[in-house]
């Protein structure tokens, strides 16, 4: 909590093992609502995971949203009318596993990777399971953004990279197929993390 010059400790999480440093959070006028990336040791799984804290800085009991087949990377979450929208990369690897998505070459395994997300409530309880936001080609970026109502994703796609092109931008409305994606740049970006500014 930061007053003036002075700053306090409201609350703290504590994170399960997992070797990836990303989390998101949003904040409403009731409180702010926080998730990350974790592993499941005994089921050798990764986890989504979420937690409310309330404006007094009472914490609500952490809760797992989704436990994905693959591997899980850069949680997002963004408020919206209803509720709250939690995304995420979902990655499929075949044999060994590059340490970075955008760095994938000859000598590595080829995999697919693509946005996942979860619609919640105001409570941040799930409203369904966890659906593809776009096709699985190979994504290294997103960004969730509000749509109306609802929410949306703008992604960059490098699968025509590794065939000799340039990455692309596209964007997707959630709720809709992902193969209703609109194209906003068809070639030419570089292993790099766009901003966007909404």
């Amino acid at each position: 909590d930061i007053v003036g010059d002075k700053v306090s400790l409201v609350a703290t999480v504590a994170q399960g093992n997992d070797d990836a440093f990303g989390f998101d959070l949003t904040s409403t006028d009731k409180g702010t609502y926080i998730v990350w990336t974790e592993d499941d040791a005994k089921a050798e799984k990764p986890l989504v995971r979420s937690v409310w804290i309330a404006l007094d800085g009472k914490l609500d009991a952490p809760k797992t949203l989704a436990s994905p087949e693959g591997d899980v990377d850069a949680p997002r979450v963004i408020a919206t009318d209803a509720g709250f929208v939690v995304a995420w990369v979902a990655l499929k690897r075949e044999g060994f596993a590059p340490s970075d998505a955008s760095l994938e070459g000859a000598a590595e395994a080829r995999f697919s990777s693509w946005v996942e997300w979860m619609p919640l409530d105001s409570s941040g309880a799930a409203q369904g399971p966890a659906k593809a936001a776009t096709k699985k080609t190979h994504v290294t970026w997103f960004a969730l953004g509000r749509h109306g109502a609802g929410a949306e994703v703008f992604f960059v796609d490098e699968q025509a990279k590794l065939e000799g092109g340039g990455g692309r931008i596209g964007r997707v409305t959630l709720g809709e197929s992902p193969d209703s994606e609109s194209e906003l740049l068809a070639s030419g970006v570089g292993s790099a993390f766009p901003d966007l500014f909404l």
